[in-house]
């Protein structure tokens, strides 16, 4: 993180601002691992992983911004994957939270899609 921080503050001088930014960023990271509540209310009260939906249709979006399937064919997969990694996420949080993790699946049971998955 150092070498990133002087390397970037030597080209362009601002050694002060990229540091403060930097620190900032890596606050937010390090509160976010922290964080000891679980979150059950909003939209996590009806799904229980909100931003890979999110960025799935993002991913669909953009093709059909772009007009391309390309983008479009790997947004699939790409979308799928995320069913993978929440799986892993899952069993972490089933480990830092334990029982209250039973009870919120049992309450909210979609994963990313009400009443489909």
């Amino acid at each position: 993180m150092k070498t990133l921080i002087i390397c970037i503050s030597t080209h362009h001088g601002n050694t002060e601002k990229i540091a403060k930014a930097m620190a900032e960023v890596l606050g937010a990271i390090l509160a976010l691992k922290r964080k000891k509540k679980l979150i059950t209310v909003d939209m996590y009260g009806i799904i229980r992983h909100p931003l890979y939906i999110s960025n799935g249709l993002l991913a669909i979006g953009m093709a059909v911004l772009f007009k391309s399937m390309y983008v479009f064919l790997f947004s699939i997969p790409y979308s799928l994957s995320c069913l993978l990694i929440i799986y892993f996420e899952e069993k972490n949080l089933l480990e830092k939270y334990g029982e209250e993790y039973k009870e919120y699946r049992r309450k909210v049971p979609w994963r990313m899609i009400p009443k489909l998955l």
